[in-house]
């Protein structure tokens, strides 16, 4: 803490007198006038620097209470833009060669047990700007994925906003043969590897079931599964399942976010929502309702 005015001019009033004293100029009683003096102004500065100190302390608590209020409502506000269905961001490079990861791990997540939405930031835009629709994405997640294989400088940086929301899964991983170049930040965390040829030549359904083990070893995965939130429709499960054709499945998806929003109205509603006039059109809806229906146990929507 820097010297008070009254400090500056106790000590300067201490060497003159002493150097007054030291001539000889003061008398007894002026020398025994000055020290009751002193000590007097003393004793005000000791209790004027406990006081402030004391102040210090309440403002430095005040500022963690702000803190930790803004704390709780930032984490308030972000649940509230949290998704009715449970999503799960993935940070990954955009290359083509980790097409095949993202079609595996979709093929994981998005269908039973989970039923969670898989969202890569350049697939849907939430804001104005490249950050802003980031973070938007990081905010309405549940858990994040992250692909850390080669260390993309883009993806750290999402990986470092993941981190605002430390109650939220995160779940990083790594080729196998990539392991020895994790960068130092995260070679103290959990990461998954997997195995996947850099080439076109890739086995989804072996990495499938690679990815299905590691997220099974996950207690937070199988705490937020537990949740009992709504199903994500995937389109792509119901053009795997041969359910419709992929240009039904994404109309559907498109208008209706979960299962249970596309199970509510007949399939006679929907296909009119969905300005489908044909009556194998509306077979074809009623027959991805009952699959879906009874693929994820929902007869309740009978």
């Amino acid at each position: 803490m820097p010297p008070t005015d009254d400090f500056q001019k106790a000590w300067s009033a201490i060497y003159n007198n002493a150097v007054m004293l030291a001539q000889r100029v003061l008398t007894t009683s002026d020398i025994e006038g000055m020290f009751d003096s002193f000590n007097h102004v003393i004793n005000r500065m000791i209790a004027q620097t406990d006081e402030v100190q004391k102040l210090n302390q309440k403002v430095t608590q005040l500022k963690l209470e702000i803190q930790d209020t803004k704390k709780n409502s930032s984490r308030k506000s972000a649940a509230n833009q949290q998704t009715e269905h449970i999503s799960c961001f993935f940070a990954m490079p955009f290359e083509e060669e980790y097409e095949p990861l993202l079609k595996a791990v979709r093929q994981v997540l998005e269908d039973k047990p989970y039923g969670w939405q898989v969202i890569r930031a350049d697939e849907q835009h939430h804001g104005t700007t490249i950050t802003a629709n980031v973070m938007s994405h990081i905010a309405r997640s549940h858990c994040y994925l992250a692909e850390i294989s080669d260390n993309n400088p883009n993806v750290f940086l999402e990986i470092g906003r993941m981190t605002h929301y430390e109650e939220r899964p995160r779940i990083y991983l790594c080729r196998e043969e990539a392991k020895e170049r994790v960068a130092a930040d995260l070679a103290g965390q959990i990461y998954h590897p997997y195995k996947m040829d850099a080439t076109n030549n890739v086995n989804i359904e072996a990495l499938v079931e690679q990815l299905r083990q590691e997220f099974e070893r996950r207690t937070d995965i199988k705490k937020l599964k537990s949740e009992g939130k709504k199903i994500y429709l995937s389109a792509d499960l119901l053009v795997r399942k041969e359910k419709v054709n992929p240009g039904i499945a994404e109309l559907i998806a498109k208008n209706y976010i979960t299962v249970e929003d596309f199970l509510k109205p007949n399939s006679n509603s929907v296909a009119q929502k969905l300005h489908l006039k044909r009556k194998a059109e509306t077979g074809a809806i009623e027959d991805a309702q009952e699959f879906l229906r009874t693929y994820f146990g929902l007869e309740k929507y009978e």
